[in-house]
């Protein structure tokens, strides 16, 4: 069985989501950049990478009313199917059941949303994954990274920790409290790396960082360079 339960039972996993305070401000600023950076907002295509239920291409989708084309990859059939039902405005959609790494692409994307999906690839594989951002992505397109970056695994723990501390009781749910301890320590699918790791890389790669804002957490005992981020990037 997968480390992560909530990943086999695909109707409880937003459910979870959407009763954290970082995910829920992460999605709302990474779209609204996603929005202001984007050039084109008549004929945009995108691609989602580790893509999940697609929610988060449903909403830029609306909030642009409608895109050219929207490439969905995931690994996991169940969020795809989700995906295709869930009404995105989309001209053309793209449905890749696929690992991210073995996902095949043209080199015609405005915009790559990969938000929470860089920490599912093996730090020896993370290379392998910009390349495919690079693969999709036009010249000069934007790259939307929405990352949680930790500098060891005790403050990795510690967050999800307090994540969980900081939801009203009255807005918790079954299951949820294991769901964030399975994710603090996964080993299947959580590999997080510092942020100056992957400023590193991403820069050695030909991206532009246009823009940062930390999203959480933002107590005064909190490393400025740990948790959650987003993060603009030109190619």
């Amino acid at each position: 069985m997968v480390d992560i339960e909530v990943y086999s039972h695909q109707e409880d996993y937003m459910k979870f989501q959407n009763l954290r305070p970082d995910y829920i401000k992460a999605i709302t600023v990474s779209l609204d950049l996603a929005k202001k950076y984007v050039a084109d907002k008549e004929e945009v295509i995108l691609a989602d990478f580790c893509c999940g239920t697609g929610s988060n291409s449903k909403e830029f989708a609306s909030l642009l009313n409608g895109l050219r084309k929207v490439i969905l990859v995931d690994i996991n059939g169940g969020f795809l199917e989700i995906a295709k039902k869930s009404g995105i405005k989309s001209k053309d959609l793209i449905l890749q059941e696929s690992d991210i790494l073995e996902a095949s692409f043209l080199k015609e994307c405005n915009i790559v949303l990969s938000i929470f999906a860089y920490h599912h690839v093996p730090d020896e594989k993370k290379q392998l994954y910009i390349n495919k951002i690079k693969e999709c992505l036009k010249d000069k397109g934007i790259l939307v990274l929405t990352e949680i970056y930790f500098n060891n695994k005790n403050n990795c723990m510690e967050y999800y920790k307090k994540l969980f501390e900081s939801i009203p009781s009255d807005k918790t749910i079954p299951g949820l409290k294991k769901f964030l301890q399975q994710t603090a320590e996964s080993s299947d699918f959580e590999f997080k790396v510092s942020k100056d790791y992957a400023d590193k890389q991403f820069e050695d790669n030909g991206f532009t960082l246009l823009h940062e804002e930390k999203i959480w957490s933002n107590d005064d005992n909190s490393d400025e360079k740990e948790g959650t981020f987003v993060q603009i990037y030109r190619l």
